[in-house]
């Protein structure tokens, strides 16, 4: 077993579930130990109750060459032991293999081979310590880094069908935004058997039920945007009017303007349900993650991918995303960088209990995202 290997199995080995701070933080210093004869300055961002957001950064910086962030995360969606550490053939077994432990050995061994070559200069790193919550508490962090870069690649995984061949990889050029949303409804219930008339029975169940029938129809297809009720609660017992309802529900689009449509349709479908005033509706938002659109600026950096990729005979696909994701954040606290996503490892069973990755794709992404970086640092501001 090669060092490249090993480091990817003792990391797998720790339990860094976004739930447990102790194992996240493991990760992050047991990545700057690996490092420890790289010439690199390190910054721990800490809040209580968290775990540490860590960035390091070269030591050389050159003012006129293009400053370039790499973006990955340390948490993991399973606990260690609930997914198999398993080394075959040809593949590599384990909780956050994919998602995305094997991208912090790739960012490990480039970081290491940039310093080899007297090359690691004008290098940000950010490891993330909650990706997998949609990073609630360390945005400004994000944010203060976005804006220092000019290049930015995010480490998530290359996607591409299982059967395709291994020089085939995705980088993405695109994701749909994601906004959280909670509903309440509260009414004055009941007892169903003492009320007998149309007018004095107000179920919030029946009322929810109409405002989740009309929320749907602000789903436009056509420009992708979509609305999804995923959690429902709601009443006390069978004889009873429910005096409460709740709906836990998401809406994801491509761009801005359909989420901002989308939460005025929301607002006037509840005045248009409480004519009467019976019901208290209270609609608030919750987590939100602004939509990757592609842009000119992106292609710079393309660009520098498909020369990179036909110099490795690599069949370069341009991948748009369904999900949220950090380079979602990236580029919108920085709109004028060049950004991509998709520098990770291929594999499969991402956030399931059967998550694993090609030991192949492992080796390729080392070299591939190894000389798109050198390509940026051969560049001009």
């Amino acid at each position: 077993m090669n060092i490249i290997t090993k480091e990817l199995i003792e990391i797998l080995k720790v339990n860094s579930k976004s739930s447990n701070l102790d194992g996240v933080n493991k990760v992050g210093n047991m990545i700057k130990n690996y490092l420890l004869n790289v010439p690199l300055s390190w910054e721990k961002c800490s809040k209580k109750g968290k775990a540490d957001f860590l960035i390091a950064k070269s030591l050389v910086m050159d003012l006129t060459k293009p400053i370039i962030i790499l973006s990955a995360h340390l948490d993991v969606v399973f606990n260690a032991d609930e997914v198999n550490i398993d080394h075959t053939s040809d593949k590599i077994y384990g909780s956050g293999v994919c998602d995305m432990k094997s991208s912090l050995i790739v960012i490990i061994e480039i970081l290491r081979r940039l310093n080899k070559d007297n090359q690691l200069k004008n290098i940000i790193i950010t490891f993330s310590p909650q990706e997998e919550l949609a990073t609630p508490d360390y945005r400004n962090i994000i944010e203060s880094v976005a804006k220092q870069g000019d290049y930015i690649l995010v480490f998530e995984s290359t996607k591409t069908l299982l059967d395709d061949p291994l020089n085939t990889r995705s980088v993405v050029v695109s994701r749909r935004g994601f906004q959280g949303l909670e509903l309440k409804i509260s009414g004055p219930g009941g007892h169903s058997g003492v009320l007998f008339k149309k007018e004095e029975r107000k179920s919030c169940i029946l009322k929810m039920a109409e405002f989740i029938l009309e929320a749907e129809k602000l789903s436009d297809y056509k420009k992708v945007t979509t609305l999804n009720s995923g959690i429902v609660n709601a009443g006390k017992g069978y004889n009873i009017l429910a005096p409460n309802a709740q709906v836990i529900f998401e809406t994801r689009f491509k761009v801005e303007k359909e989420r901002i449509r989308v939460l005025k349709g929301l607002n006037k479908i509840i005045d248009k349900l409480n004519t009467d005033k019976a019901f208290t509706f209270n609609l608030t938002q919750d987590i939100f993650f602004p939509a990757m659109f592609k842009s000119i600026n992106n292609e710079l950096l393309l660009k520098i991918c498909r020369k990179v990729a036909n110099i490795q005979n690599i069949n370069l696909i341009e991948e748009e995303r369904g999900g949220g994701g950090e380079s979602s954040l990236f580029q919108h606290f920085n709109p004028k960088a060049c950004i991509l996503d998709g520098f990770g490892v291929h594999g499969g069973g991402e956030h399931t209990t059967n998550e694993f990755i090609f030991t192949e794709s492992l080796f390729s992404t080392i070299e591939f995202d190894f000389q798109v970086i050198k390509s940026i640092l051969y560049t001009n501001k």
